[in-house]
């Protein structure tokens, strides 16, 4: 859908207000300016030349009156008197970048802003572990991660990525323990596809464009 719309022969008029998961993102052909946030899940773009970005940062409950009638709702004294009144605290942030949105890697950026780093006390040891970790990589970084689970059919484990590209995208997921076998499944957990196993630790998936991949695996 094209914006601005042409809402003139709509009941309801066009409102200009879009939906939004932790940012949003302008970008002017070279550089960008993202707006990352807790918990707000409204934003508008301004149609002037400035382009501002508003974000919603509480919704009232009121009904207004519609076009071509009455709203019965309009008065009501339940409605009115029901409005969240008091304190309230946002949380969020200005990012400037180069680039588009998956150059300056918008996903990681708004997650490190939504879950920051934990510090957690473990048992004492030298040398334990190696300086840099991961129990699974995914490659390339553009795949977002988005559930990783035991299975609920099998002691397996679940993996879901999606790719967020307007481009089919050939990828990569690693794990630190040998993978026994593997497969591509629906999102009922239902095996699809038997997937093949790279150096006993890694499989290899096909994500096409804005698609939701889910894989299956068992470990040794």
């Amino acid at each position: 859908m094209d914006f601005p719309v042409d809402s003139s022969q709509w009941i309801d008029k066009e409102l200009g207000i879009q939906p939004q998961q932790n940012w949003v993102d302008l970008f002017d052909g070279k550089e960008g300016l993202a707006i990352l946030n807790k918990g707000l899940r409204d934003y508008e773009i301004s149609q002037d030349k400035n382009r501002s970005i508003a974000l919603t940062l509480l919704h009232g409950v009121r009904y207004p009156r519609i076009a071509g009638g009455a709203n019965p709702w309009a008065d009501d004294p339940y409605i009115l008197s029901s409005q969240c009144k008091g304190k309230f605290v946002y949380d969020y942030a200005i990012y400037p970048h180069s680039g588009n949105w998956q150059k300056a890697k918008m996903y990681f950026a708004s997650r490190e802003f939504n879950v920051p780093l934990r510090l957690v006390q473990i048992t004492s040891g030298i040398n334990v572990h190696q300086p840099e970790m991961s129990f699974f990589r995914i490659h390339p970084d553009v795949l977002i991660l988005s559930a990783l689970k035991i299975s609920e059919k099998q002691s397996t484990v679940i993996l879901r990525v999606f790719n967020p590209t307007a481009e089919q995208l050939t990828g990569r997921i690693e794990c630190l323990l040998e993978i026994d076998s593997a497969w591509q499944v629906n999102l009922e957990e239902t095996r699809q596809t038997e997937l093949k196993i790279l150096k006993t630790t890694g499989v290899e998936i096909t994500a096409t464009a804005k698609k939701i991949i889910t894989v299956e695996m068992a470990l040794k």
